[in-house]
């Protein structure tokens, strides 16, 4: 072998083993100018995909608090373990921190629906449904934009600060579609000459009659066994039209459903209640609008 042909022999070799090196280093670092892979971490689920407007709630801690938040992650586990479901995601809002499963984009969707009949007939090893009030919630961003209904209708424009709760509508085996049934029941109300009003919450969508200037006051609610009076802060109007309205309409509903209770051997139903109303841009949870 010449000289020469040593030469390029040596060039050749050293080409292949810079190319080698340059291949090894660019799957471990990535090439120039290209993303560095990121870093996956085990059992971390993805956040919600665009399209998604829904999930479904599982369990709510009402509580804004880290400890809340890593009680919801540890109840996560607990459910995936115990169930098997992987698709699960912890939704952290202004006020809970809610075990959810699943995205949807509409909760009318089949698979949504056949998910949430899944979700509330699970049985576990000892016969009980834990997830039998399991209900769709929206995701924070499709809150804001909830606008089903005619504007004028809505709460959040109702004069005064407060109105009465009559009833909400929840999506569930009654109920397909709440926002539709709410904007239902006040156009019905709104027909026979009643001034009523729809509000979107979280999971529920309330419907109210009326409305009214209202205050938080001490107010006697009773005695204790020595005789003192026994006081507390409540929501009150002193509008005459409360009075009519809550005459007019005493119980509370659920997807048209009269709330109701035994105590004792009686049946107590759940009365309508004084509710404030928000303004726009507002976070509210359900149960500050009267919807529980």
């Amino acid at each position: 072998m010449t000289d020469k042909t040593k030469y390029f022999s040596k060039l050749v070799l050293v080409g292949v083993s810079a190319c080698l090196l340059f291949a090894v280093v660019g799957c471990i670092f990535g090439t120039p100018g290209s993303p560095r892979p990121s870093a996956v971490v085990p059992g971390q689920v993805p956040g919600p995909p665009d399209w998604a407007n829904f999930t479904i709630s599982l369990q709510r801690v009402q509580d804004i608090t880290d400890q809340s938040l890593a009680g919801a992650r540890q109840s996560l586990q607990r459910i995936r373990k115990q169930t098997g479901w992987r698709d699960l995601h912890v939704l952290q809002t202004d006020y809970a921190s809610v075990v959810c499963r699943g995205y949807f984009r509409s909760f009318t969707d089949k698979k949504a629906q056949r998910m949430l009949d899944q979700i509330r007939s699970y049985k576990d090893s000892q016969g009980r449904q834990p997830f039998r009030k399991a209900s769709f919630a929206a995701l924070p961003r499709e809150r804001k934009q909830i606008t089903a209904g005619p504007p004028q209708w809505d709460l959040r424009r109702a004069p005064g600060n407060a109105s009465l709760c009559i009833g909400f509508f929840i999506n569930d085996e009654l109920c397909k579609d709440r926002l539709t049934a709410a904007v239902k029941k006040v156009k019905d109300l709104r027909n026979q000459g009643i001034e009523a009003w729809y509000y979107h919450g979280q999971d529920r969508s309330g419907v109210y009659v009326g409305h009214f200037d209202a205050g938080w006051e001490l107010v006697t609610t009773g005695k204790t066994r020595d005789g003192n009076l026994i006081r507390r802060l409540k929501f009150v109007t002193h509008d005459p039209q409360f009075a009519i309205l809550r005459k007019k309409f005493p119980k509370y509903e659920e997807n048209g459903q009269v709330q109701s209770y035994m105590v004792g051997k009686g049946r107590v139903y759940e009365a309508s209640m004084l509710a404030s109303i928000p303004s726009f841009g507002q976070e509210v949870t359900d149960a500050e609008v009267g919807l529980h």
